[in-house]
């Protein structure tokens, strides 16, 4: 940590108290560099995700202040929605970008650094003008390469918006003094976009004291009359990607089987769709808890006895956050994607990696079962690889470091990082 103080804006569309990967990225990492002495505003949007509704207590307002564990949090509208078309989504993220935008210029104080969090990739445009306006840093964290993410998912297939959104990706990258990407896979993606730029990879992460093994808690199941079955689990968000229908039909061949009981904890845009599936089966072996708060989590997690992980498609970069709190709780992980999440586990030695195929994962399931050894040893190797490499504290000094280098534009600190950074 540096002694020089610096004040820092997140500019970000998701924040608690909604709950998910950047929500809680993003949080905790300003909480801790605000424990560091720095002075941190956050500039979001009214809390409405996953649901595509406001929050009570936010509701009717353009414009809010307040405070979260000590961060200074300054909210702005947002046209909420969880529908999938392309007009209401681009509602959604332009609303924030024009709402931010405005709310940033008049009612935020200038900033060393503003630090912007993508996707949505458009809400990078209210960061270059403040940045410009503000005469502020401007760092740009990738979580997710768009659009080719929006893309793959079939979620943007429109041909103009595409090329718009794809020369927009391109303009951001050149006017970012950094950026910052979750995985090696990102960070690969923005340097073939962007080869003269500065790259910084900052791994995503879980807080290991709020997320272990001791936090165990079986009431879900117990309540369910599953309290001597092994649970097989799945917490997260339930959309197009996570591949949720997978796991439904693994429950589905698995039916017949009493040794095992099937609990999904998470919402998200194609929950009910799910859920539906699995009435229209009349599967008596699989509950769904839906949205839970974040505090439930870590109990939750560590009282799965084996989680499925399934991601539809391969998309460059992409890592899920719930594997780092999955390995953190000491909960092996059976995998059915490809790409950084397989390389992840992989090396982690904490779990077993599968393809996207029902057979396989099923198997993986009964292999698990029936060797409750093996499950102890992919589950401590788990935990043992994020706290070596995934701590939140240990992320949070990373992303400090950083940003002291941006702001002095200093080669030599940046070089002195635990990141693997290029700065041409």
């Amino acid at each position: 940590m540096s002694d020089s103080r610096l004040r820092i804006i997140f500019l970000t569309q998701y924040y608690p108290p909604e709950t998910g990967a950047p929500q809680a990225r993003i949080h905790e990492t300003a909480r801790r560099l605000a424990a560091f002495g720095h002075e941190i505003e956050v500039l979001t949007a009214m809390p409405n995700y996953p649901r595509g509704q406001v929050f009570e207590g936010y509701r009717g307002r353009l414009f809010m202040r307040e405070e979260i564990d000590g961060i200074k949090v300054t909210r702005a509208y947002i046209y909420p929605t969880n529908r999938l078309d392309i007009f209401r989504r681009l509602a959604n993220y332009f609303s924030f970008v024009i709402s931010s935008m405005l709310v940033g210029l008049f009612a935020v104080r200038r900033a060393d650094v503003i630090v912007c969090e993508s996707p949505p990739l458009f809400l990078g445009l209210s960061a270059l003008v403040l940045s410009r306006a503000k005469r502020m840093k401007f760092v740009f964290n990738v979580s997710d390469l768009w659009p080719e993410t929006a893309v793959r998912l079939g979620v943007v297939t429109n041909e103009r918006v595409i090329a718009l959104a794809t020369w927009l990706e391109r303009l951001l990258y050149r006017a970012a003094d950094m950026k910052t990407g979750q995985s090696i896979g990102i960070c690969r993606g923005i340097a073939e976009r962007s080869p003269d730029d500065r790259i910084a990879l900052v791994p995503n992460g879980c807080d290991c004291r709020f997320f272990g093994p001791q936090q165990r808690d079986r009431r879900e199941a117990e309540a369910l009359g599953w309290g001597d079955r092994l649970i097989v689990g799945y917490a997260g968000l339930i959309g197009l990607a996570q591949g949720v229908g997978l796991y439904v039909e693994v429950a589905d061949r698995l039916r017949e089987d009493l040794r095992f009981g099937f609990l999904v904890a998470g919402d998200g845009p194609e929950r009910h769709a799910v859920e539906a599936e699995a009435r229209k089966r009349g599967l008596d072996n699989i509950a769904f808890l839906g949205f839970r708060p974040k505090a439930d989590m870590p109990g939750l997690v560590a009282g799965y006895d084996m989680t499925i992980v399934p991601l539809t498609d391969y998309i460059p970069g992409a890592l899920p956050s719930k594997l780092y709190e999955i390995m953190a709780s000491e909960t092996p992980v059976i995998l059915a994607a490809e790409g950084d999440p397989k390389e992840l586990v992989e090396r982690a030695q904490a779990g077993i990696v599968v393809p996207y195929d029902v057979d396989e994962v099923v198997s993986a399931v009964c292999l698990l079962a029936a060797d409750p050894a093996y499950r102890y040893r992919l589950g401590r190797n788990g935990r043992a690889f994020v706290l070596a490499n995934h701590d939140r504290d240990a992320i949070a000094d990373t992303m400090e470091r950083l940003l002291q280098a941006v702001v002095r534009d200093d080669r030599e600190l940046a070089a002195t990082n635990d990141a693997t950074v290029i700065w041409r």
